[in-house]
């Protein structure tokens, strides 16, 4: 039952949320972070827009379903959180692309190769890859 559990939390842990509401690429973990600086200026709203400040900025990588490697950049570390969040509009302004079909949320590159895949539970896309802290930047 304890590993049960325990491989819950993890893969919970390594879950990133594909959000389109969120303002930044935010993660709790400073663990994960490849690069960071400290910064103790920044605010960023919760969901109850409640704000939380922003502790460090960094970038962050994960590796795919197909192996590969990719780095996000301009992660921003938020001890209040309880998810990891991937920014939808960040990577739609850097020219990645957005198509959601049967439950399926996929970030498409500027030839429409997948470079990210979430599926729907609830009311949340889940991307369930793992940290890899090995490049490809979003």
């Amino acid at each position: 039952m304890a590993l049960a559990i325990s491989e819950q939390l993890q893969q919970h842990i390594e879950q990133w949320v594909l959000d389109l509401g969120c303002s930044y690429h935010m993660c709790p973990h400073k663990h994960w972070f490849v690069t960071y600086e400290k910064k103790f200026s920044g605010n960023v709203l919760m969901g109850n827009d409640a704000p939380s400040k922003f502790i460090g900025i960094g970038y962050v990588q994960i590796k795919m379903h197909d192996g590969v490697v990719r780095t996000l950049t301009e992660v921003r570390h938020v001890l209040e959180l309880k998810k990891n969040l991937v920014f939808v509009g960040v990577m739609d302004s850097k020219g990645f692309s957005c198509w959601v079909e049967g439950k399926v949320m996929q970030i498409k590159g500027k030839g429409k190769s997948m470079v990210m895949q979430g599926t729907k539970q609830g009311n949340l896309y889940i991307h369930y890859d793992r940290l890899c802290l090995c490049c490809f930047t979003i």
